[in-house]
């Protein structure tokens, strides 16, 4: 089972590098960009066009943070060439804060308004980013845009020109990637919830609840809600909808973290804690839904503090159980390290590190999918466990620890299935039930050991003597039953005798040499929808009649009343 386990663990992180790799290169958009060169201004009070000489730089291929205040700001994109191409060109924009982008002419007059937020006019094509087109045909030498304001937040912006047709190209491949990323994070999500509902354990449901949280979260932000599956309804409620995905995310992933690396066993007082401030932040994302405008801005205050601190004490709980022995916690940070590296690199660069990595929510969607890969393995290898400790745990409870046939309890629940499979099958079903002939009499004198040695001599002989479908248990101190499936009350008796023999040839070791037993058995013929217990009851006076008649017999009970 180790090697198994272990080599299984391999496979599962192969799986995932190999689609960590194919989700990148599918990502990666290879096509000619239009060199150009970018300034931006913040947009003056009572202005129509911008200021010709407070221009800021950016640079081509870098992500830049524009500050849009309250009126927003203005972009102006120029190629490096004299002239622009003739061809119908593109301008994409990834902006990490969204809001809508205007063309504006030389006038100041507003042509086109693109946004994620809702569907492109004039353009098949551009998921994941907010594209505005430029016909093919002369052009103004610089082309004007305006950022416009989104809940005071500023944006990072990354500026790329491309013809139309490369972009379609680039586009396609962007829609490529997008759909199966969301493809494996909601087939992830069903195949969590079915396990949560089959092995009912909260830690898939948690799992699950994560996952949705995060496919929406990427559906938002790439624009593919409203753009690819048409739910307008995203348009208007988009800020309701961010809040809502990321407070179950966030708690999903706390909660998820903390059942399937068993911190509360490992680290009680972290996880608790964890626990309390993952749902506090649930709570806050649930209040916003109100029609409170201070609520969402007491959230955008709170939120970036409280996701910091809830990743730190993942973190922190994470290796604590792995110092500490967790079973599961190494497929957990190798999926999850991932994605914590480019979140933190898309919160430096709120700060101006890491500009030159302009594709970073391309690959936190790509880490978000391998993650969602590595913990299915996970979570798999976890149900196998937790279904085979459980089953060790029922054979314990249900298997005689000195003989180990099974007990009372174990043989009757096994009684049940056996008697379904044989109405179903209309198969004849009898039942032996044998006693120890004098047990208390070799047991007070050769004792309690030998007594003992000699129960376990008489299980094991008779279970040489049974066929492998026979159900054989101890019933309690010197009594024994057997249920023989297929058997009518000749072949029944035939067993009883051969058993009964093989007890009565049986000596073991006692202190002045060697000393045996024999038994008396019971014999009945279960008929068709007799009680279970009426049949045990009728075997049981067949075993005191051959006791009365002698012992060292089997008798046979009368048949049961029609």
């Amino acid at each position: 089972m180790a090697r198994w386990y272990a080599r299984t663990r391999r496979v599962a992180r192969a799986c995932g590098i190999v689609m960590l790799a194919w989700l990148c290169c599918l990502g990666a958009a290879f096509a000619a960009d239009v060199p150009v060169r970018l300034a931006w201004q913040p947009v003056a009070p009572a202005s129509v066009l911008p200021d010709g000489q407070d221009w800021r730089p950016m640079a081509a291929g870098e992500v830049t943070l524009v500050a849009r205040g309250k009126l927003g700001a203005w972009l102006r994109v120029e190629p490096v060439a004299r002239a622009w191409p003739e061809d119908a060109l593109a301008i994409e924009l990834r902006l990490r804060a969204l809001g809508d982008v205007t063309l504006v002419d030389a006038a100041g007059h507003p042509r086109l308004t693109a946004s994620l937020d809702r569907p492109r006019p004039d353009m098949e094509h551009g998921h994941g980013v907010t594209l505005l087109p430029l016909p093919a045909g002369p052009r103004e030498p610089a082309v004007l845009l305006r950022l416009e304001p989104h809940l005071g937040a500023p944006a990072l912006v990354d500026v790329v020109v491309r013809t139309a047709l490369d972009e379609a190209t680039v586009d396609a491949r962007r829609l490529a990637f997008i759909s199966a990323c969301l493809s494996v994070l909601l087939c992830t999500a069903v195949y969590a919830l079915l396990f949560g509902y089959v092995m009912r354990d909260a830690t898939y449901l948690h799992y699950a609840a994560y996952v949705l949280g995060f496919a929406g979260i990427q559906s938002l932000m790439t624009g593919i809600a409203v753009d690819l599956l048409e739910l307008h309804a995203a348009e208007t409620l988009r800020p309701w909808l961010m809040a809502t995905c990321i407070g179950m995310s966030t708690w999903g992933a706390a909660h998820f973290m903390a059942g399937f690396c068993d911190l509360p066993q490992h680290a009680p007082r972290m996880a608790r804690a964890l626990k309390t401030i993952a749902n506090a932040l649930l709570a806050i994302c649930i209040a916003s839904l109100l029609p409170l405008p201070a609520v969402l801005v007491f959230l955008r205050a709170t939120i970036n503090p409280l996701l910091i601190v809830i990743a730190v004490f993942m973190l922190a709980g994470s290796l604590v159980a792995l110092a500490r022995g967790s079973r599961y916690v190494r497929f957990y940070l190798f999926g999850w390290l991932p994605l914590l590296a480019t979140t933190i690199v898309d919160s430096a660069q709120s700060f101006g590190a890491f500009v030159h990595w302009t594709r970073v929510s391309d690959a936190m969607l790509a880490t978000g999918t391998f993650e969602t890969v590595i913990l299915v393995f996970a979570i798999t290898f976890r149900a196998r466990d937790l279904r085979s400790d459980r089953d060790r745990t029922r054979d314990m409870a249900e298997t005689d620890g000195l003989t180990g046939v099974l007990n009372r309890r174990g043989w009757e629940r096994q009684l049940e299935m056996r008697m379904v499979r044989a109405r179903q099958r209309r198969d004849p079903v009898a039942l032996l039930f044998l006693d120890l002939d004098h047990f208390k009499a070799f047991n007070d004198r050769h004792g309690h050991a030998c007594g003992d040695l000699l129960l376990i001599a008489v299980a094991d002989a008779i279970g040489r003597e049974l066929r492998p479908g026979d159900l054989f248990g101890r019933y309690g101190g010197e009594e024994f039953v057997i249920l023989l499936p297929g058997c009518n009350e000749m072949r029944a008796r035939v067993t009883a005798e051969r058993v009964r023999a093989c007890v009565a040839d049986l000596c073991v070791p006692v202190r002045d040499g060697t000393a045996g037993t024999t038994a008396s058995i019971g014999i009945s013929q279960i008929a068709p929808g007799e009680p279970h217990a009426a049949a045990i009851a009728r075997a049981d006076a067949a075993m005191y009649d051959s006791k009365r008649a002698g012992r060292n017999r089997a008798s046979t009970a009368t048949a049961a009343a029609a």
